[in-house]
């Protein structure tokens, strides 16, 4: 594509506003991404609930829901969204697969 002169060549994937698109919107390198994060934030909280010189139990679980699950689920709404636009809708497979990884990281 040319605008203004200028040639623009496209890319596979772009980030914008933190959300990784890719061209064929598959989603793949957000739910990495999101994946990646939550991984992160779990060695995170795990140095700061040192048995000994640790944080309180209960200043962990307020930070994490209050820090750590909006961060790693940002976009969510987005990459994990169902195949139809109904109440009753399922999760597509590779979302289902994604869903469980993340379910395993809140765990």
């Amino acid at each position: 594509m040319i605008l203004n002169g200028h040639r623009i060549r496209s890319q596979l994937v772009v980030k914008l506003l933190g959300i990784h698109i890719d061209n064929e919107l598959r989603w793949k390198e957000q739910a990495a991404a999101a994946l990646g994060k939550g991984q992160d934030w779990l060695i995170q909280f795990g140095r700061l609930a040192k048995v000994s010189k640790g944080v309180a139990t209960k200043h962990i679980q307020q930070l994490y829901t209050s820090v750590a699950i909006p961060r790693i689920y940002y976009g969510a709404d987005i990459f994990l969204a169902p195949t139809q636009h109904n109440p009753g809708a399922t999760l597509k497979k590779d979302n289902q697969a994604v869903v469980t990884k993340l379910k395993s990281i809140q765990q």
